[in-house]
């Protein structure tokens, strides 16, 4: 439950217009339908909603002439999903796929978003802004691939080994574990999208990140970070960026739900699939207690379910607010927790605390 708990992301706004410094003036306009942009989504990731809005954004963009999509994604991987664009099979895709086991990007959801990509816009160009997560795999066998091929001079080849060194540092430090290992990647992550973004000399793009990359309103991860990634392209481009949070949904019905023998109304915004990457269940689903914080908010904090962090909500959390989620096992049992939004703070970012309610 605490590897659940502990995930990182971060909340927006549905759509933010990011504002700033007077960047757009020595941006060269090199699409004639689409003006110079950098549009950002804030995913939770492998979450259909999610991405069945990415693929309508990407729709609407390509249909205008936009062909640049940016992804949070190691070198070697996205030069591989480019090489697959142009092939008839899916062994590329199935091989890279195979080694993001055990990651929230290794579900059939994502596999399934690549493959309407390559069928609906198949002139879409990839662009990697992530440090080298898989170097032991995909990484290295990308590397050997370009050896094989005698192109060691060539720019990819010193890009993709600089790109695995980067992913064995970030794990060297510790990962999100420690200050250093959360500075080192998101400083790689804008280091690497600046370096994709300039050399396309002012064409539109889109990129697709999680919502950890995208805060604009707490530090990333741990007290004492750096700015995350939208802050710190904000301060460069200012109003050529804008982000757009994915991953709210509509109400879905509401029902009448029973707590501590006082009926109330409860607003359901239906399940999310986490099968791929939570070792013990396979979705949550969550409602809204409707006016029940006045009689809750005084429960005892529940620790052991701790903190669940807003981002993973399905809908805007408001302060002052009770949620009822209910965890879904492989054997289809069910654990009931309940969390209020006095809206605290999980090492730095915004969370809402579980209650001990008894029924």
């Amino acid at each position: 439950m605490k590897k659940i708990m502990r995930l990182t992301a971060a909340l927006l706004a549905t759509i933010i217009l990011i504002v700033g410094c007077d960047y757009t003036n020595n941006v060269t306009n090199n699409n004639s339908k689409l003006p110079a942009g950098i549009y950002l989504c804030a995913e939770l990731h492998s979450e259909q909603n999610c991405l069945d809005k990415e693929l309508q954004r990407w729709g609407e963009f390509y249909a205008k002439g936009a062909r640049h999509l940016f992804m949070e994604q190691t070198y070697a991987f996205v030069a591989y999903i480019n090489e697959w664009m142009h092939t008839d099979s899916d062994d590329i895709l199935n091989e890279v796929f195979e080694d993001l086991k055990g990651t929230q990007m290794a579900s059939p959801l994502m596999k399934d978003f690549f493959q309407k990509i390559k069928s609906n816009y198949p002139e879409t160009i990839f662009h990697s802004t992530d440090l080298g997560h898989q170097y032991a795999t995909t990484g290295a066998r990308y590397v050997k691939k370009l050896e094989d091929e005698g192109r060691e001079d060539a720019e990819e080849y010193r890009r993709a080994v600089e790109n695995n060194e980067s992913g064995k540092e970030f794990y060297d430090l510790g990962d999100y574990n420690t200050v250093e290992g959360g500075n080192y990647r998101e400083r790689k992550l804008v280091e690497y999208f600046i370096k994709e973004y300039e050399a396309l000399s002012g064409e539109f793009i889109m990129g697709i990140y999680g919502w950890g990359h995208m805060e604009l309103d707490s530090t990333h991860c741990f007290e004492g970070t750096e700015q995350q990634l939208a802050i710190q392209l904000k301060e460069k481009y200012g109003d050529l960026v804008q982000v757009e949070g994915m991953t709210w949904r509509d109400p879905i019905r509401t029902e009448k739900m029973t707590v501590k023998g006082k009926e109330y109304d409860a607003t359901y915004y239906g399940e999310t699939d986490i099968s791929d990457w939570e070792w013990k269940y396979v979705e949550y689903r969550v409602w809204r207690l409707e006016n029940a914080y006045e009689d809750l908010k005084d429960c005892t904090p529940d620790y052991s379910i701790g903190f669940w962090d807003v981002y993973y909500y399905p809908l805007k959390v408001e302060k002052d607010e009770i949620y009822v989620i209910d965890f879904v096992d492989k054997d289809g049992n069910i654990d009931r927790y309940y969390y209020k939004s006095d809206i605290y703070q999980n090492e730095g970012s915004p969370a809402t605390l579980g209650i001990y309610v008894q029924e």
